[in-house]
């Protein structure tokens, strides 16, 4: 089974393209309601905060089922009925979740935010119910995006996103100008754009594909998805023990200023869960076809992945260093230092990835939860011991440290249940000298003082010339064809 190349990075730089305009939307708004009479970095700080709780409740909702579609699709597709079962089933079963938090949240919200540092968070019920509804737009969102994906619906995988991304932050902007000048109005302007995309997301489903409470073999799926949720709600940890140990040893500000570096990774992430997006549909399709006589091409597709990523990343660190010092007024400007050093990380992100397709496939997900656990706790060893004297240093280093130990050992299982043959060069080495080259630019930058934009520089000169040396071999070929024509 062969791949069309020249189609395959057309769909992949819509899906880019589409994936980037929602984080950068966001980010070109921040500057927009951020200032010394509007939001400051203690309000940016809450909203951290609240991105937490969020995001938990996303991931509780969705309960992996962007996976499951994407995963299930290719075992239902020769089925109408059974697929229309499985496709509204599982877009009611995030909306029965989203119910059932909402009464958690009715009960308990109030008595779990006396436990938050900051007593402007106190009052649950003024912000509360708007993280329920950003949290159960995303997981209905994300179901979609990875459905529309699979389906290659690319018109209606763009309408969605660049929907969701433009509702969301005008929404953003009226209610923070206009309603609410706090973190309170931020989110209220989220949950509404964000309600309005997804009313119309679910009337177009349940016309299209009627209404079912759950899928065929609920019990399989589930089984499937649950590992991947304990990995998700890993994950989420990760970043919550970060922000915690932060929010504990240090003033609002600091958190503040790696909270907003942290936003522009998330833009990145999106970038990148786009073009992963891309590619898992054409990947398992590869493998619903057989493993082994498709390797090669496989192999192509998750090279062109890692470098994809590096090139992102390249071309993403100066120009985020440029918006963040030059388009905030608070001290959350100062997050332009440590771009380089957060985005660099995402490399492990797709290299778990990469290596997580074949475990995906098979359906060995219950290996990530033991993965994962055993990340979690060097987290919060690291944390617990670097962030009270490294401040986000500390959070940075404990990530690296975990994330490390993660690639290696989804590499070793999946190599294990499932041998590739990757060219560990490009898809491992490579990228991980990469980060550690990264990692001591950053400790010669904090020593010597030397300007952050020099360091940051020479990191994207060397992912170039990284990607040079790699496909030395393929640049030469593609030229040659190309001046043969």
């Amino acid at each position: 089974m062969k791949i069309d190349n020249k189609q395959f990075l057309k769909t992949s730089l819509i899906y880019t393209l589409v994936g980037a305009f929602s984080p950068l939307l966001n980010l070109l708004i921040q500057p927009a309601v951020e200032g010394n009479n509007l939001l400051n970095a203690d309000e940016f700080a809450y909203i951290g905060v609240g991105e937490i709780i969020f995001n938990i409740i996303f991931i509780l909702c969705g309960y992996s089922m962007n996976n499951a579609i994407a995963r299930y699709y290719y075992d239902f597709e020769d089925d109408p009925s059974q697929f229309k079962k499985m496709v509204s089933g599982i877009f009611n079963s995030v909306i029965f979740r989203g119910i059932l938090i909402a009464v958690l949240m009715f009960l308990f919200g109030s008595w779990a935010a006396k436990f938050i540092q900051y007593k402007e968070m106190h009052d649950f019920s003024s912000y509360g119910y708007y993280l329920l509804l950003i949290g159960l737009n995303m997981a209905l969102i994300q179901v979609a995006s990875a459905f529309f994906r699979n389906k290659k619906a690319v018109l209606a995988f763009s309408l969605i996103n660049l929907g969701v991304g433009l509702f969301r932050g005008v929404f953003q902007v009226i209610s923070v100008l206009f309603f609410d000048t706090s973190f309170i109005g931020y989110f209220q302007g989220s949950a509404i754009g964000g309600t309005i995309i997804t009313i119309i997301l679910y009337i177009y489903l349940i016309k299209t594909y009627k209404f079912y409470w759950f899928p065929p073999s609920a019990r399989e799926i589930y089984r499937f998805s649950t590992p991947l949720v304990q990995y998700s709600i890993i994950v989420w940890a990760q970043q919550l023990i970060e922000k915690y140990f932060l929010i504990q040893n240090a003033d609002p500000t600091l958190f503040a200023i790696y909270n907003n570096a942290l936003k522009f990774a998330l833009g990145i992430q999106m970038v990148l869960q786009a073009l992963q997006g891309a590619s898992q549909p054409e990947i398992f399709r590869l493998m619903k076809d057989g493993i082994n006589k498709n390797k090669g091409e496989i192999r192509k597709l998750c090279n062109m992945l890692i470098v994809q990523t590096q090139l992102i990343i390249a071309f993403t660190i100066i120009p985020a260093m440029i918006f963040n010092e030059f388009f905030y007024e608070t001290e959350i400007k100062l997050a332009a230092g440590i771009i380089a050093i957060v985005f660099i990380r995402y490399v492990f992100r797709t290299q778990i990835i990469i290596f997580g397709f074949p475990i995906y496939f098979m359906k060995k997900t219950k290996a990530f939860l033991y993965i994962n656990t055993i990340s979690i706790v060097i987290l919060i060893i690291c944390n617990y011991y670097l962030v009270p004297r490294m401040g986000y240093y500390g959070a940075i280093t404990g990530a690296f440290i975990s994330m490390t130990f993660q690639t290696l050992a989804i590499y070793y299982y999946q190599n294990k249940i499932s041998p590739i043959g990757w060219n560990l060069k490009k898809i491992l080495y490579y990228p991980l000298a990469l980060v550690g080259i990264t990692i001591i630019l950053e400790i010669v930058k904090y020593y010597t003082g030397i300007n952050a934009y020099i360091t940051s520089g020479i990191i994207t000169l060397l992912i170039f010339l990284s990607i040079l040396i790699q496909y030395n071999k393929e640049l030469k070929e593609f030229t040659l064809k190309k001046l043969r024509k």
